[in-house]
């Protein structure tokens, strides 16, 4: 639940008053990291990267989630210019079942073309070449599809795998007015119509793909099109790329079962975060977290195309993702599995600002190996 420091005057307060002082124990606690390796978040890990993480969650998050600020979203090209498209709201047929909702409607969003749009209603069929659509993280309530958030994710798939373009959608987030579920599938919906009806990409060159909360929608549009494609005209893309995915929001809405996991001190997620995330997305539980388009870990369900899913070894949500490939592969779902050794959630996004880059690039180049093979089959 919100607190009160989410209120004026006590968020001036506690910017005032409570982060210096958190900043000053943050700060020893590093400096004893580096004087004590047993002190470090994971005695594996380095200096620079024990206090990148140490930031993020106690220096960063933490404070961020104490007064919970909204995140508007720009349609405005800004610095990435020409390679920002508008995207128009899904056709009305294409948005039914839970994705329709009286109150929550589909709107234009904004989406980042890299290293460049293709052109449109200019492919060829049978190019060997894949348009990776990636839905990015955040717990639903921060980041979205531009360079500053989501350019080392693009740079990483570009770099390591067969996708010649990445598409990034900014959905809307659920700490933004009329951000709930379900307006970020709706989001999804749109984005995935726009690259197959719009740009006229056929659903066999598309890669859909998404880390952590992206990952959660990915799935959540598998779903969509599994139970509404046939009548919605959402046909199956060529393969999935999962990346560390959140897929049980709904133990998130009590903190204490994110801080009882044994990995909860080896990541930079802290618990308050996907808290809010978890309260945010279902407006504080006026929708069950429970359904299985917004925890699918205990809902299976069959994918017809093949499968990646990244898993960090020392992430909080590994149990949960470990059991999910389970449960899948259980429904007839194919699915190659990656686990990212002494690595904490989310590297492919969160990597370059927490020192596992390398590591991120690595998952990169297991990710193009699965689309090479699934290349090889195809033929």
């Amino acid at each position: 639940m919100p607190g009160y420091w989410t209120r004026q005057p006590f968020t001036f307060i506690y910017i005032l008053f409570v982060v210096p002082v958190q900043a000053i124990l943050l700060v020893s606690r590093i400096a004893a990291a580096g004087l004590f390796r047993g002190l470090r978040p994971h005695p594996a890990w380095s200096f620079s990267k024990s206090s990148a993480v140490l930031f993020v969650k106690e220096g960063f998050l933490r404070h961020l989630c104490a007064v919970r600020p909204s995140a508007p979203l720009s349609l405005e090209p800004g610095s990435e210019g020409n390679r920002f498209d508008i995207i128009p709201p899904a056709e009305g047929d294409q948005v039914t079942g839970v994705a329709d909702d009286n109150n929550i409607k589909p709107v234009h969003i904004g989406g980042t073309w890299t290293p460049f749009s293709v052109p449109q209603n200019q492919q060829n069929p049978e190019q060997d070449t894949l348009v990776a659509l990636h839905f990015h993280g955040g717990a639903f309530i921060m980041c979205e599809g531009r360079d500053a958030d989501s350019g080392f994710i693009a740079r990483s798939i570009l770099e390591n795998t067969r996708c010649s373009n990445v598409f990034m959608p900014q959905y809307r987030l659920s700490n933004n007015p009329g951000g709930r579920f379900p307006a970020a599938l709706q989001d999804c919906i749109s984005a995935y119509s726009y690259l197959l009806n719009h740009m006229g990409i056929p659903s066999s060159r598309i890669v859909l793909s998404g880390d952590s909360a992206g990952g959660n929608l990915v799935i959540a549009l598998l779903r969509y099109i599994a139970e509404n494609g046939s009548h919605t005209h959402l046909p199956w893309p060529n393969s999935v790329l999962l990346w560390s995915p959140w897929v049980d929001v709904a133990a998130a809405l009590s903190p204490q079962n994110i801080e009882a996991h044994p990995n909860y001190g080896t990541d930079y997620l802290h618990s308050s975060f996907v808290n809010w995330g978890a309260e945010a997305l279902t407006e504080l539980e006026s929708i069950s977290a429970e359904n299985p388009y917004i925890s699918p870990l205990r809902s299976p369900f069959r994918i017809e195309v093949p499968v990646w899913v990244q898993v960090s070894e020392n992430e909080v949500f590994y149990d949960d993702i470990m059991q999910f490939v389970r449960t899948m592969r259980g429904a007839s779902t194919e699915i190659d599995l990656y686990i990212a050794k002494d690595s904490p959630h989310d590297i492919i996004m969160m990597g370059q600002r927490v020192g596992f880059e390398e590591e991120a690039r690595l998952c990169a180049t297991k990710a193009g190996d699965f689309l090479t093979q699934v290349a090889m089959r195809q033929v």
